[in-house]
């Protein structure tokens, strides 16, 4: 598991009828990520992300909320697991990449 010394900046796709949020990667894993944002998602719903990760930009990445949970400050995490298989090796392959230039 991936965790970053700063969060990743990232756009939320919930539905086309409404406007896109964003949150936050706190950890990535090929498989999947922890997400921060102050807009709730309801545990089960799908989400697209966009985000850009060791300069090259994620668009449309697949994910199901999978755990949803509100702190006292009023930001939700969220548990998310991709669901496209050509999207996690992406992801997989670009997290090796960067442990092998930090490593």
């Amino acid at each position: 598991m991936n965790r970053s010394k700063s969060y990743i900046p990232t756009v939320i796709i919930t539905s086309q009828d409404t406007p896109p949020l964003w949150g936050r990667l706190v950890r990535l894993w090929p498989e999947g990520a922890e997400l921060m944002s102050r807009f709730e998602i309801n545990k089960g719903r799908m989400a697209a992300l966009c985000f850009e990760l060791g300069g090259n930009d994620y668009e449309d990445i697949r994910a199901l909320v999978t755990e949803a949970e509100k702190d006292r400050s009023g930001y939700f995490t969220y548990k998310l697991a991709f669901k496209d298989s050509d999207q996690i090796k992406a992801i997989s392959d670009e997290i090796l990449k960067s442990a092998e230039n930090t490593g």
